[in-house]
């Protein structure tokens, strides 16, 4: 195990938890974590987080290679539509998909190993390091001995007043600007990673931003209700916006067990996917991913999305 875990999340209302939107991920095995939010004013955005993160830890995609990352998000929206009977859908439910175009979500995954040691140390002693994408207002704090090293990707409150970039579930020919930050760094045993959706996040960094950052620590240990009560005081005072809350918190490891990737720069620009041609072998059916419209519906719930051309879905 690469790191110990522990996750605390509710919904925008603590007794509706069927509305909660959010979606998290996690394989301490293999060093993967993934969390997203789905965006509530879409439709069946939780469906799509939950692909997303599933999908992600199963298989993370290369983001360097962007005819790879196509076709594993091509691979991701054919599942949520596999997932969706159109023709059986409520009217409004079908009026609005067609309206907004498909379900909507951040995203941010991180991938922790071991570093290998060239000089004979015991893979206890090997450096750990960290790589962690993002796209959206998700965020990551890295804490050691109570202090916090690093606020990802967002640092001021301004930041989070804004519309976030998220993934769509549909194809809608704006893939072009899906912009990934990437943070990747050297961490240590004992280490606190802590990973959280928008309305933790702004609250973290506001509290940074006044000099008075979270105790994450405290969070470890927490007895759930205790911290569903704090989460409701602190949403009642206006501190924490009402939205779905999700809060993972990671604790690095030693441990006998080395992953083998390769080790990288410290400092990355961000990843932008440009309209460079997919490469031949790699290229996606981009029909294959849109919503099909209404008059086709019925054709669609036997249609295999591999072949059947889709209306193109407008813009939400």
């Amino acid at each position: 195990m690469l790191f110990e875990s522990r996750v605390l999340h509710t919904s925008k209302d603590f007794e509706f938890a069927a509305d909660y939107e959010d979606a998290f991920q996690l394989d301490g095995e293999r060093g993967l974590v993934a969390i997203a939010d789905g965006v509530s004013s879409a439709i069946f955005s939780r469906l799509w987080a939950d692909i997303l993160t599933q999908a992600v830890v199963a298989e993370p995609p290369d983001l360097y290679q962007e005819a790879a990352f196509k076709l594993w998000l091509s691979e991701r929206r054919r599942a949520w539509l596999s997932q969706i009977d159109v023709a059986n859908l409520p009217w409004n439910q079908r009026q609005k998909l067609q309206q907004v175009g498909g379900a909507f979500s951040t995203l941010m995954w991180l991938q922790v190993w071991r570093e290998g040691s060239d000089n004979g140390d015991a893979l206890d002693d090997a450096a750990l390091r960290c790589r962690c994408f993002g796209i959206g207002d998700c965020n990551l704090f890295h804490v050691r001995d109570g202090a916090i090293l690093r606020a990802f990707p967002l640092t001021t409150t301004a930041e989070f007043e804004r519309d976030p970039i998220s993934i769509c579930s549909v194809n809608l020919n704006r893939d072009h600007g899906l912009e990934f930050s990437v943070w990747d760094e050297a961490a240590q045993a004992g280490d606190l990673l802590v990973l959280c959706t928008d309305a933790i996040g702004k609250w973290a960094v506001t509290r940074m931003q006044a000099e008075d950052p979270p105790q994450w620590e405290a969070y470890w240990e927490m007895p759930h209700d205790e911290w569903l009560a704090e989460i409701a005081a602190l949403r009642h005072s206006n501190q924490m916006r009402f939205d779905d809350t999700t809060l993972v918190l990671l604790r690095l490891k030693t441990e006998d067990k080395s992953e083998s990737d390769g080790g990288c720069g410290e400092s990355i620009e961000p990843i932008v996917l440009t309209e460079a041609a997919n490469a031949p072998d790699a290229e996606p059916d981009p029909a294959a991913d849109e919503i099909p419209s209404e008059s086709d519906a019925t054709e669609v719930t036997n249609a295999s999305p591999e072949t059947d051309e889709f209306q193109q879905s407008p813009e939400g």
